[in-house]
C-alpha cells in the first residue's frame, strides 16, 4: 500500500479543473499543464516543508495567460483543526501570501486561497505556512479529552520514540506551559524535533 501510495503521489500534488490550476501539496516539484488553448504552463516548487513553511511557486507560462491559480491553505495554519470543531489551537503567525515579493490580501475559498491575474514567464509565488510548535486540545464536548494537550508543528503531530513516566509529562508541560515557552528549546535537529525543559535534559520527540 505504502508503495502503491508514494507512486500516485506526483498527481496529487497538483491539479486542474479547466483553466483553474490549484496546487494541493507543498512538495519540491515542477509539472507542466495545458490550458484550453493548448498553451503550456510550467509550475516549480521549492521547499523545505514540513520543517520550513517556506513555499517558493514559479509560474512560467509560455506566453502571458490570465488564468486562476488556487493554493490550498491547510486548516491547522488557520487555527482551524479540524472541520467539525472537535480539536482546537492557536497559531503563533499568520500565513502570508506573496505574488513577485509583494504581499497581496489572501481571498480564501473552500481551502484555497485564489490569486487570478495575467501570468508572465518567472512570475513567483511565495507562501509562508506557520509551522512554529503549538498547542493542540479538544472541543468541551469531549469530555475524555478536557485537560489534555498535544503537540504539533507545521502538519506533523509530536510524539514520544519511548515509553514515558509520569514524570517526564509533568517534565514535558513545564516546557510547553505557557505559550510553548520552553527554557531548553523546541528544535529541528537533522529531521527530529528535540523538546526540552533544560539544556541537554531533554525527552527527544519525533513522528
Amino acid at each position: 500500500m505504502f508503495l502503491k501510495m508514494m507512486s500516485a503521489m506526483p498527481g496529487f500534488i497538483y491539479s486542474q479543473k479547466g483553466d483553474d490550476i490549484y496546487v494541493n501539496l507543498f512538495i519540491g516539484s515542477e509539472t507542466e499543464l495545458s490550458l484550453s488553448d493548448q498553451s503550456r504552463i510550467r509550475l516549480t516548487q521549492k521547499t523545505g516543508y514540513p520543517w520550513d513553511g517556506s513555499v517558493v511557486m514559479t509560474v512560467e507560462p509560455e506566453k502571458e495567460k490570465t488564468f486562476l491559480l488556487k493554493v490550498r491553505i491547510p486548516g491547522w495554519a488557520q487555527g482551524v483543526e479540524n472541520p467539525y470543531d472537535l480539536y482546537r489551537s492557536e497559531v503563533k503567525s499568520a500565513v502570508n501570501l506573496k505574488v513577485n515579493g509583494k504581499s497581496i490580501a489572501m481571498k480564501i475559498f473552500k481551502g484555497y486561497a485564489e490569486i487570478q491575474r495575467k501570468w508572465k514567464k518567472g512570475d513567483r509565488v511565495e507562501l509562508t505556512l506557520p509551522v512554529q510548535p503549538r498547542l493542540v486540545t479538544a472541543n468541551e464536548a469531549v469530555a475524555d479529552l478536557q485537560n489534555k494537550v498535544a503537540i504539533a508543528a507545521g502538519v506533523s503531530l509530536v510524539a514520544a520514540k519511548q515509553n514515558i513516566t509520569e514524570a517526564d509529562c509533568d517534565s514535558f508541560m513545564y516546557a510547553v506551559d505557557p505559550e510553548m515557552g520552553m527554557p531548553g528549546g523546541f528544535a529541528v535537529n537533522g529531521g527530529v524535533y528535540t523538546l526540552s525543559d533544560k539544556p541537554g535534559l531533554g525527552i527527544d520527540i519525533d513522528f
